[in-house]
């Protein structure tokens, strides 16, 4: 079970956390595929070259390949899948500002902001803690949740916690809690789950 972050506000985290504190669900689906985190990372830093995906799927199509082969290339095709939502949902964060980051700028060696307009096009290393995109590249790059993303989250949360109140009827905060930690992930700080319990708790339960 994972642990809820105990910190009370926005907290900054290293790029090689992004994708398991942000996208959890697709994180341990990739993992789950790839044999391991460590796989899942290195899926991430390397995503499928064009050419070997277009062959890998030509030849799933055709319908040629022996079963273990078959098994293989179809498990590729959804790491590959993975991998691209994975890095598309980064750099959508980045680029609409749901997400702040800064780094060690290459050209001053100075810790500065990374503009979200340079988000869309960015490259990264999450194993070195790399972002670059054009021109300009960071290292050690860390990132944080915004404030209009906390406030997402904890309408996410929120919403699950009616869902499951109405399912379930009314539970100790927390058993909620340790489930919202399982739901959600690394992202899920206390202030946002208090926020969303408030939301949810502060209003008595419809009848069914």
């Amino acid at each position: 079970m994972q642990k809820r972050r105990h910190d009370q506000g926005p907290t900054s985290f290293p790029l090689i956390e992004a994708a398991p504190r942000l996208f959890p669900q697709h994180w341990a689906r990739l993992a789950a595929v790839t044999g391991g985190e460590t796989q899942a990372l290195a899926a991430l830093d390397r995503p499928d070259p064009g050419p070997l995906a277009v062959a890998r799927r030509r030849a799933l199509e055709e319908g040629g390949l022996a079963p273990d082969s078959s098994r293989a290339a179809l498990a590729e095709e959804d790491a590959g899948a993975l991998v691209e939502a994975i890095l598309a949902a980064l750099r959508e964060a980045g680029a609409t500002a749901r997400v702040a980051a800064d780094g060690i700028f290459a050209g001053s060696g100075q810790r500065q902001p990374i503009p979200a307009e340079l988000w869309r096009d960015a490259k990264f290393e999450l194993r070195a803690g790399s972002l670059a995109s054009g021109a300009f590249a960071w290292r050690h790059v860390r990132l944080a949740l915004t404030s209009a993303a906390a406030e997402t989250l904890a309408g996410e949360v929120a919403d699950w916690l009616r869902r499951r109140r109405e399912e379930n009827g009314d539970e100790p905060k927390k058993t909620l809690a340790n489930a919202a930690s399982e739901r959600f992930g690394a992202r899920l700080t206390v202030r946002a789950f208090n926020a969303a319990y408030a939301r949810c708790y502060s209003r008595p339960r419809k009848p069914k």
